[in-house]
């Protein structure tokens, strides 16, 4: 499967590589199964929905979230992604 989502990352993205953390997202999505990531803003979380989009049969909903976090007296933000895939109009849709 990886030289399947390097090559389509490349010819949708540019891209030659994944960043850190996006290649096991994905391979995780791409073999049917519910993932949650947290990425720091500028990441590269839209791909992780974006590319299984494209590699997928049916429709494929995304967002993308931000969280506010306070620790130790620092605020910070993350992302979080949110992606609801169906295969075909009849089955429901996964949350």
């Amino acid at each position: 499967m990886q030289e399947r989502t390097l090559e389509a990352l490349k010819a949708h993205f540019g891209y030659d590589a994944f960043r850190p953390g996006q290649e096991a997202v994905i391979d995780h999505l791409l073999d049917g199964r519910s993932a949650a990531a947290v990425f720091p803003t500028g990441g590269g979380k839209s791909i992780c929905y974006q590319l299984p989009a494209l590699l997928l049969p049916g429709v494929t909903l995304g967002s993308i979230g931000s969280v506010w976090i306070k620790d130790q007296g620092s605020i910070g933000s993350v992302s979080l992604i949110f992606c609801i895939r169906n295969i075909n109009d009849t089955d429901p849709i996964d949350c």
